[in-house]
């Protein structure tokens, strides 16, 4: 299990967390230290026993690894140019055809 900030990444964990869930890699949004609310956390964590148990090793792992910088670039791309306001702004962009067919891209690639 490791915990990710991804407050350096622009995003915050709820963001990361629900591009996540939209791809089926199911992850927790996390507070760390530095955190103003528990409500808009600045990280995620992300356990590796369900891949551990499921007999994957190290070449497996980066291809998940790259499914996870692929979500990120959608989340980016989201953030940057539609500039939501909260999570619920954020999760409707979801829709939005650019975005909805990127997503729709990974979740077949997941």
């Amino acid at each position: 299990m490791f915990l990710w900030n991804v407050r350096d990444l622009g995003l915050s964990g709820n963001k990361v967390e629900k591009i996540l869930e939209k791809v089926y890699i199911f992850a927790n949004k996390n507070s760390i230290q530095g955190d103003k609310s528990p409500m808009n956390p600045g990280a995620v964590r992300i356990g590796t026993p369900a891949i551990t148990a499921r007999g994957m090793k190290e070449e497996q792992v980066k291809i998940i690894v790259g499914f996870f910088g692929k979500a990120i670039d959608i989340a980016k791309a989201i953030q940057e140019t539609k500039n939501p306001k909260d999570l619920k702004e954020f999760v409707a962009e979801f829709r939005n055809t650019e975005f909805k067919n990127q997503i729709e891209t990974l979740r077949d690639e997941v």
